[in-house]
């Protein structure tokens, strides 16, 4: 699975599958939003690549904790986390 969408204007999709199918996902984005024509463009950009970004501090262990236990429920749904990406917890 993909995609969660629990009610109209909600869609939660991994981004393992939107990078594998782009085109899909953003259809399936402009549905739960209510919109058409979202610029396929912006895949192709960088948004934090400018002059002077800083880049995010870690997190401590009880917020990384905090972080597992508000997402657990989306990614049960989503079928937990990739093995690629659990291997670099």
């Amino acid at each position: 699975m993909g995609a969660v969408l629990d009610r109209p204007g909600s869609c939660l999709i991994r981004h393992e599958s939107l990078c594998a199918d782009p085109e899909r996902w953003i259809r399936v984005l402009e549905r739960a939003a209510g919109v058409e024509g979202i610029d396929r463009g912006v895949l192709e950009r960088r948004f934090n690549g400018w002059e002077g970004y800083v880049e995010p501090a870690g997190l401590s262990e009880a917020e990384e904790a905090l972080v597992r236990e508000l997402t657990a429920p989306a990614l049960a749904r989503l079928g937990g986390i990739p093995e690629a990406s659990a291997a670099t917890e």
